[in-house]
């Protein structure tokens, strides 16, 4: 089980990385607006798209390290 300051940091991580991820798309947005070309703002939206996926999987292994690394269990379901 993950203490209180493990969670605490990684909640920090979460709320950094989603406002990150936000910014980015905030500022590809105002690009669109200002008339950046579309090849440049499809290169920016797939990077987007590609640290966004990585964050996901970041998160997800920083949340099974935090919460000791629990064995899977190898039963079928169903």
């Amino acid at each position: 089980m993950m203490t209180p300051h493990v969670f605490e940091a990684l909640t920090e991580v979460a709320r950094t990385m989603e406002a990150y991820n936000a910014a980015i798309d905030s500022w590809i947005d105002e690009l669109k607006l200002a008339g950046e070309s579309p090849e440049r703002i499809k290169k920016l939206t797939g990077s987007a798209k590609a640290m966004r996926d990585s964050a996901s999987i970041y998160l997800a292994w920083a949340q099974h390290l935090a919460n000791g690394m629990p064995e899977e269990t190898t039963e079928e379901v169903g």
